[in-house]
């Protein structure tokens, strides 16, 4: 039996296939990487911020969401949301401490990770409170 006779070339609708599967993991990889990006790693700072609300809810398996309503940011009269949670990558790992400090009526300047992603409810988080 010869050399090849044994092994057989692959076939170009075989070629195809793996290039279309490798490509789609690469694009869902790709995709959950920007994600990851826009709602962990960018920070900002929002000033001014005057509490008018604060809640907190139960969620998916019974995890809480912490959540802080604000208006006047940054000079906006819109009313901005934000969460409060962990946050291993900017050192916040005591977010329940941080949301008890926060007190609805008074001023802060809040130091955030993330953005709003509305499409997969993710808020600005705060990891740094000064009261003004």
């Amino acid at each position: 039996m010869s050399y090849s006779s044994r092994f057989k070339k692959p076939r170009w609708e075989n070629v195809q296939t793996i290039f279309i599967i490798a490509f789609l993991v690469l694009a869902v990889v790709g995709v959950g990487f920007s994600i990851f990006a826009a709602t962990s790693i960018t920070s900002a700072t929002s000033t001014g911020c005057v509490v008018t609300e604060k809640d907190r809810s139960t969620g998916y398996k019974g995890r809480s969401d912490m959540r802080v309503y604000a208006e006047g940011c940054n000079g906006s009269s819109e009313t901005k949301v934000f969460s409060v949670a962990d946050n291993w990558f900017a050192g916040q790992i005591a977010s329940a401490d941080t949301y008890g400090t926060i007190e609805v009526g008074k001023t802060y300047d809040f130091e955030t990770r993330g953005m709003r992603v509305p499409i997969i409810s993710s808020f600005e988080n705060i990891v740094g409170v000064t009261a003004k």
